[in-house]
């Protein structure tokens, strides 16, 4: 299984000249990885991913993107529950029901398993469901958390994971880490892919990691 690189650019950047410039990470292919770029709405395109959704297929929801949408104009991915959109878990339950009748592939992102646990909640089929564990402190702060504490996340989270479903499934799943990674750190973190902001938005930094990624894979 391929490791699963995520670039998310949040909010940036502000014109389609900057982002045609970023879309050369596209491009670049590496034996043991997976790279989807995650973009604002208004750089979507065919094979790019999405960083969140709504959870209606259609409806009065002004500003609102559907998983559906999403879906017709070749989106395969999208991040749901990112830390920093501070949303409940029933929402973001909801979020990845819908993903998973759109068939999406969701980015489930949780900061401890009592949220893994709330958000997965009365879901039975989890193929193609991908989780990032996010150190809340370590988002935006430049202070990533240990290889050693992400580590026993993905260890911790892959258990709940059997506990739930089945130990067959539980190994097929992705587990990820964001948070204030780089281009120096990201060798040294031993799970299944990674989540990534800031370093996203520089092309060079973004390759470095994929390399450095690459080969210790």
């Amino acid at each position: 299984m391929k490791k699963l690189i995520i670039a998310n650019w949040k909010m940036n950047p502000i014109t389609r000249e900057q982002a045609e410039r970023l879309f050369e990470l596209e491009d670049k292919k590496f034996d043991n990885l997976e790279i989807v770029i995650c973009m604002p709405f208004v750089f979507l395109r065919e094979g790019a991913g999405a960083q969140d959704c709504h959870w209606e297929r259609q409806g009065a929801h002004t500003g609102e993107i559907s998983p559906w949408m999403l879906r017709d104009i070749g989106v395969e991915y999208v991040i749901i529950g990112h830390s920093e959109r501070k949303e409940n878990d029933k929402i973001v339950n909801k979020k990845i029901k819908a993903c998973f009748q759109a068939k999406l592939k969701p980015i489930l992102c949780i900061e401890n398993q009592e949220q893994l646990k709330a958000r997965l909640k009365n879901i039975k089929n989890i193929k193609n469901l991908s989780i990032a564990y996010e150190s809340t402190w370590a988002i935006g702060t430049g202070n990533a958390c240990s290889p050693e504490k992400a580590k026993q996340m993905q260890i911790l989270i892959r258990r709940i994971l059997t506990q739930l479903y089945s130990r067959k499934t539980a190994e097929k799943i992705r587990i990820l880490y964001g948070g204030s990674v780089t281009e120096k750190n990201a060798a040294e973190y031993s799970l299944d892919g990674l989540l990534i902001g800031d370093a996203s938005l520089d092309a060079n930094k973004f390759i470095k990691i994929c390399y450095a990624v690459n080969q210790k894979s």
